[in-house]
């Protein structure tokens, strides 16, 4: 083999071939020129993070010391297999995608199957794409159909929200917020077009319910181009079906009379198929346009840095850049090549950008990404955390539905923000969701914790609720709380209760 085919063969590499990871590493080394390396988390730290990223819940302790116990030169890739390899990891992802995708704006069983058949499958992001935005399509799954046709439903006299519809595809699907760009240009980002936002609509104005129980979606007959007109020159205009910054697509004139390829039957309720359907159409152009895999790539990344690295991800234009842009380009481009996301994940969490240590960083506070930044555990997580932190019964129904109506966050708002409340803080204190896991039942931590004594005690309630030894300071303030209480009970109790009610508890870090 000659030594130019070589080279060629090593500046080519695909993610197939070559551990994503060490591709992020490289990258992100060069946006990070002329800086000095940042910290790395420690074990303690990694191995909680990773735990609540992947598999929705802290670790136990004693997967903190089997952890430990591994070489440390590979014990962090071991473990990340792992919880790759459980079972909880679809779960938890299918729940990832479906805040990241719905939003909070309501579940459906065959929806929440069919993200989870997407994780355990790895189906690439395109195929995703095309089958969110086209689920009529013939043997396309169930379920999928669920994205726009909970979009697509109205309430009482309300029309169907079609420019909230408009706005969601374009902001998941191509990073761009259109919402104030549809009676004119946008204000502040200029290359945000009203033509853009008109653009897009002409693919979704003809979509309808279907059944919505089966999350179906119908179609109407293409009607022709899109009329607008700005509200400060009325000078009007017209498009065809077209992403924002390409060309309208070639639609087919349909003569009147013979929009259907298959009538529309009232006696068994078919709605019929038009011969020209928009959806189609708007699936296969998002799911060839470069900009979704971008779009996804950062979105990940938000949700497991807690920002994107262009933040916001809604805001992705030339005066918005983002701060690690060979990392994003290497994201996004394992992403379009088709690597599945449990790998793409894989990458990720081995990299050195997700394992950069939280806290402040005085020394490398202009560098971006230079720490870890906290991020509040939605309500799911912090049930299931809390079930094993405590040792209760795993998948109680009724302190999840608990938690996500205090913990989850309105529809369309970000989960990455905290949203401090009244509401919240009476939680910890006083609802009997909490205080019930605060009894001493046979193996479970309060029962662990009345047959310990002293500093033995007090770790195995930091490495049971925190996931790491308490220090000095800790460990003396634990045992002067029992030293003064008449009740080595009622001490425990509130040490556990203290510390579940923490921010380092509630908060990803």
């Amino acid at each position: 083999m000659s030594p130019a085919y070589l080279l060629l063969t090593a500046l080519c590499f695909s993610v197939e071939s070559t551990d994503l990871n060490v591709a992020i590493d490289a990258a992100l080394a060069r946006d990070r020129t002329g800086h000095a390396p940042v910290k790395i988390a420690d074990d303690f730290e990694f191995c909680r993070r990773v735990h609540l990223d992947l598999v929705g819940r802290i670790a136990k302790p004693d997967e903190i010391r089997a952890f430990l116990a591994h070489p440390a030169d590979h014990r962090r890739q071991l473990l990340v297999d792992r919880l790759l390899a459980d079972p909880a990891f679809a779960k938890t992802w299918a729940q990832s995608l479906h805040l990241l995708l719905m939003e909070r704006m309501g579940d459906h069983e065959p929806w929440q199957n069919y993200l989870k058949d997407c994780v355990v499958s790895g189906k690439p992001i395109r195929t995703i794409c095309l089958e969110l935005l086209n689920p009529s399509a013939k043997g396309f799954p169930a379920g999928a159909g669920f994205f726009l046709s909970k979009r697509l439903e109205n309430y009482g006299q309300n029309p169907v929200d079609y420019p909230a519809l408009t706005r969601d595809i374009g902001r998941l699907f191509l990073g761009m917020d259109l919402r104030c760009a549809q009676c004119h240009d946008h204000l502040t980002v200029p290359g945000f077009k009203q033509a853009h936002y008109q653009g897009l609509y002409a693919f979704t104005r003809q979509a309808s319910l279907g059944d919505a129980k089966l999350a179906t979606v119908m179609e109407k007959p293409i009607a022709g181009k899109v009329a607008f007109s700005s509200v400060f020159d009325m000078e009007r205009h017209e498009t065809g079906p077209a992403l924002p910054d390409r060309k309208p697509l070639d639609v087919a004139e349909v003569k009147t009379g013979d929009e259907f390829a298959v009538k529309p039957d009232r006696k068994t309720n078919n709605p019929g198929i038009p011969r020209v359907a928009t959806l189609p159409l708007l699936a296969n152009a998002v799911a060839d346009d470069t900009r979704l895999a971008r779009t996804w790539a950062n979105r990940l990344t938000r949700s497991l840095l807690g920002r994107g690295i262009v933040e916001h991800p809604d805001f992705d234009h030339p005066g918005n850049p983002p701060s690690l842009p060979a990392t994003l380009d290497t994201l996004a481009n394992a992403l379009r090549e088709g690597l599945a996301l449990k790998s793409w994940l894989r990458g990720m969490v081995l990299s050195k950008l997700y394992q950069t240590a939280s806290g402040p960083t005085i020394e490398t506070n202009n560098i971006p990404f230079s720490r870890a930044i906290e991020r509040p555990l939605s309500g799911e997580v912090l049930a299931k955390s809390i079930e094993v932190a405590l040792g209760s019964e795993l998948g109680d129904e009724a302190r999840l539905k608990r938690f996500r109506q205090v913990f989850g966050h309105p529809a369309r708002e970000p989960e990455e923000a905290g949203h401090p409340s009244v509401e919240k803080a009476l939680f910890w204190r006083h609802d009997p969701t909490v205080r019930t896991l605060l009894v001493a039942k046979p193996g479970n931590l309060m029962d662990r914790l009345a047959k310990l004594e002293g500093a033995p005690m007090v770790n195995e309630v930091y490495m049971s609720l925190l996931g790491r030894p308490a220090n000095s300071m800790e460990q003396q303030a634990v045992l002067d709380t029992m030293a003064k209480s008449q009740s080595a009970a009622e001490a425990r109790r509130v040490v556990v209760w203290a510390l579940l009610a923490s921010t380092e508890f509630q908060i990803n870090h």
